[in-house]
């Protein structure tokens, strides 16, 4: 399936101030093909050992076990993705998780996690299982049974919790909005995108309003993005701070 997109504005929210700033007007179309054979993803990340960004194109002689897709996440040194949906035994299978340690420079390959006793199954494809990050931390979400984990420090995957409640339609999860870990997310109802907070202390869910959001009708993509992406150690001393150059190929 193939459509032409068209992005006309962008918006900025301070969600902790209720501030909301309009960006200038956006005139930018694309063809947007879903499942395209030709996936590509990419992250950043910093290797803490030698205060060292990594950031030039170059080619290393170890590539990942499967293909991989959608966006990297950051954790404890390494780059996670999921494997494409195209590399699963069945479309019940969870997808397993690719690493990528940025001080080694090498591939690994975690096992998706696995239930507890017998959660409800929503009608919603594991294709639309996401990786996200949750206070630091990676955390796994299934659609299918509204399961969240967390990747320990020794590598394990820890129930989070589970998202009940919360309509059977695909949710996308955007973001840990808090030290109390309560999770914000986005579902499509009647073509109306609707935010919802699920709090970790009550376990409830509520549906959240964006400030100074006039059309509600319209599509809304929200992405999350720190004060400061300096947030290393020596940061304030620029000397401190390599850039790793190597031949482009």
């Amino acid at each position: 399936m193939a459509a032409k997109l068209q992005i006309t504005s962008a918006q900025t929210v301070q969600p902790f101030l209720e501030k909301f700033q309009e960006g200038k007007d956006l005139h930018t179309d694309y063809m947007y093909q879903k499942r395209s054979p030709c996936d590509k993803s990419c992250g950043l990340g910093f290797d803490f050992s030698t205060n060292t960004f990594k950031m030039s194109w170059r080619e290393i002689p170890r590539v990942p076990s499967y293909p991989i897709e959608g966006k990297a996440v950051f954790s404890n040194g390494c780059l996670h993705w999921l494997v494409s949906v195209y590399d699963r035994q069945s479309q019940d299978d969870r997808s397993h998780v690719i690493s990528f340690d940025l001080k080694e420079e090498e591939f690994g390959l975690k096992n998706p996690p696995i239930s507890i006793g017998n959660p409800l199954k929503r009608d919603i494809s594991r294709d639309y299982d996401q990786l996200i990050k949750l206070n630091g931390q990676v955390g796994y979400f299934c659609n299918s049974t509204m399961e969240v984990w967390v990747l320990n420090h020794k590598q394990e995957w820890v129930p989070h919790c589970r998202m009940d409640d919360l309509p059977n339609q695909w949710l996308d999860v955007l973001v840990c909005l808090n030290k109390d870990r309560d999770i914000l997310g986005k579902v499509v109802i009647d073509l109306k995108d609707r935010f919802f907070v699920y709090s970790m202390q009550s376990g409830s869910v509520d549906e959240a309003k964006i400030a100074g959001r006039e059309n509600e009708n319209e599509t809304a993509g929200i992405a999350i993005y720190p004060n400061s992406l300096l947030s290393i150690h020596g940061c304030f001393n620029t000397n401190s701070i390599k850039y790793l150059k190597k031949k482009s190929f």
